[in-house]
Parts: C-alpha cells; structure tokens; sequence
C-alpha cells in the first residue's frame, strides 16, 4: 500500500542509531548503516507488553501473554506443559486459547479486574456481536478451566525454573503448580527508537 505513494519511503527492521542536524539522522539495518534525510519523520515504535514485577517474576518459565503466544507461533513446543494465565483483559483468553490449542494444560485463568468490570466488559460485548460470538466461543472452549476474577499473581515460586505460583484471591492464597506462567497487563508505547 504505502509503495504506490512515491514521497513515502518505509524502512522496516531499521534502527536509529543517531539523530543527527538538519534533518537527519544515522540509521541501520541488517545490511548497512546510512544517513537518512527527511522532510517529515513517522517513526512507529509499537507497543510492549506492560510488567508489573512481583517476587520469581524474572525465573525461566514466567513470560507476558503475547510473548507466551508469540513463542508458541514460533514453534515452541508446550503440550502438556501446565500454564497459568494471569493479569487482566482479553488477551489472557486468546493466550490460554492458543496455549491450549497447542496440546498444554491450561489450570488457571487468574483475572485481576473485578467481578463487576469484568460483567461491564462482558455486556460491552453486544455491541459488537462478532467479538461477542469470538468471546463465547473462546469461553465454551475453555469451560473446564478455573477462573479467578479479583485474583492476583503475588509469587512465582522455583528454583532454577518455574514450578508454582502463589495466588491471592479473595483475601486467601491458593498454590497452582505450573511449568508456565504467562502475566497480561496490558500494553504501554514502546518509546525507544534504538
């Protein structure tokens, strides 16, 4: 799309290493590094996922919900690993979806929102009743899993790897064993260019 306009040039998988004056700066790619010069600069970083850190969050095993989903698309092999999907929104059900898929135990699905945001979302759905139909479906697929809404990851528990987690719900703690555990909090800009 962006080809057949000839003032646009598109540099993808390139870098800026240097801003540089008068409207330019010292960029690379995976061939060469070159100066490029602008009238006007759109540079889209994208997004990240967001971390919100609790105590094992850095053990190998602990991964966001799209990096999980990311992983598994690129051939990582989880059947019968045991994954514990947690943080808030949307995402963990196509992450558990996608994980479960693949041939891996889902055993939780640990939700931070409330009951009540979590039914206000739900109801938003009619208005758009494909995303209604996708969410139901995603549901029924995953109707033996436990979910916990008002639920919080608060431990990641291992030692040189995953093995469980500690959940706090409903002023309680509960233990989930697990092999994976993959956290969505949402997404923030991704602000760096470099």
């Amino acid at each position: 799309m962006l080809a057949h306009h000839a003032n646009i040039t598109h540099l993808s998988g390139t870098r800026v290493v240097q801003a540089l004056l008068d409207r330019q700066m010292l960029v690379e790619d995976a061939t060469r590094g070159f100066k490029l010069s602008y009238d006007k600069l759109i540079i889209a970083t994208g997004a990240r996922e967001r971390f919100l850190p609790y105590p094992g969050w850095t053990l190998p095993g602990v991964t966001g919900a799209g990096g999980l989903q990311a992983l598994i698309k690129g051939g990582m092999p989880v059947r019968s690993e045991r994954i514990v999907i947690a943080g808030t929104g949307p995402l963990l059900w196509a992450a558990a979806v996608t994980a479960r898929e693949q041939g891996a135990k889902v055993v939780a699905i640990v939700e931070q929102a409330s009951t009540d945001c979590v039914r206000r979302f739900a109801t938003s759905l009619w208005q758009t009743p494909a995303k209604l139909v996708q969410a139901m479906c995603m549901r029924f697929d995953l109707r033996a899993t436990p979910y916990f809404w008002g639920a919080y990851v608060a431990e990641a528990h291992g030692e040189s790897r995953l093995t469980h987690v500690r959940v706090r719900h409903a002023n309680e703690d509960m233990r989930i064993d697990c092999d994976r555990l993959a956290c969505a909090y949402g997404l923030v800009p991704n602000t760096q260019i470099g």
